[in-house]
């Protein structure tokens, strides 16, 4: 693995496996998310969503990681289970995205 990324994806679901495969998300896009995200967003039942912000995005491009993987990587969202699996991986933008951004509320916790 690169600088950028860790092996931090033990725990994962069947289903974010094939939710991952269906929209195309790289084992390298999911663990820069998961390893550099800085926005956590409770989305019910006692699910998290976790997303990366322009800032940390812009951070890690200063630092020379591969820009095509960060860009990609700061669209996604990530939905961590209560007990800590990875449920799924979906693209959050536009209006659709907007529930993993700032939440069921409207409010985001950081």
């Amino acid at each position: 693995m690169g600088k950028y990324w860790t092996t931090r994806t033990e725990r994962r679901t069947r289903h974010s496996q094939v939710r991952c495969r269906q929209r195309g998300v790289s084992e390298q896009e999911l663990c820069i998310l998961l390893d550099h995200c800085d926005h956590l967003v409770s989305v019910g039942r006692g699910c998290t969503a976790m997303t990366m912000s322009h800032r940390v995005a812009s951070e890690l491009h200063a630092e020379g990681a591969p820009g095509a993987y960060v860009e990609r990587a700061r669209r996604r969202a990530a939905i961590i289970a209560p007990d800590g699996a990875l449920m799924t991986v979906l693209v959050a933008v536009g209006r659709r995205g907007r529930r993993y951004r700032r939440g069921r509320t409207g409010r985001s916790w950081t």
